[in-house]
């Protein structure tokens, strides 16, 4: 993990003891915390202090990522293309189109990525601990913000 990044490894199918790295980057997490932290239901009883869990479970199903795998297939496949096409893709952008493996360019996603994409919300629990030791800064000067705000009205 890194400030706005998280890495997974994942296991190839075909070849034993070799692993793509999937490397996925939130784009939007600064703005969704300023959102979800005006959200009373995010903080625990006596509103006093946040829960880290609901935080994380009011903004996971909006993050807007960034997604790339260094397997083969993600790039000759056309996945690394398509992807770029939408700004989605992590790192290098593709400019070539995939022509002769994938010439109608179905899908976006390598297997690698559909599984992390898969598991990524069993990581919940695993995200709220990631913003609270991670952007602990940045969310104590969102709520003082937020507080200057209520104060001003």
């Amino acid at each position: 993990m890194e400030k706005d990044k998280w890495f997974f490894k994942v296991h190839s199918a075909s070849t034993s003891g070799k692993t793509y790295k999937v490397a996925i980057k939130f784009r939007n997490i600064l703005n969704l915390l300023f959102k979800a932290l005006r959200d009373e239901k995010i903080w625990k009883e006596g509103q006093e202090e946040i829960d880290y869990r609901k935080l994380a479970i009011e903004i996971f199903p909006e993050l807007d990522m960034e997604i790339g795998c260094e397997c083969p297939a993600f790039q000759y496949w056309g996945g690394a293309y398509i992807l770029t096409k939408r700004g989605s893709k992590y790192g290098r952008p593709e400019t070539r189109r995939p022509k002769i493996r994938n010439p109608h360019e179905y899908g976006a996603f390598c297997k690698h990525i559909q599984l992390v994409q898969d598991l990524l919300p069993m990581y919940a629990s695993t995200f709220s601990k990631y913003l609270k030791q991670t952007y602990a800064k940045e969310i104590a000067e969102l709520l003082g913000d937020i507080e200057k705000g209520r104060s001003e009205k």
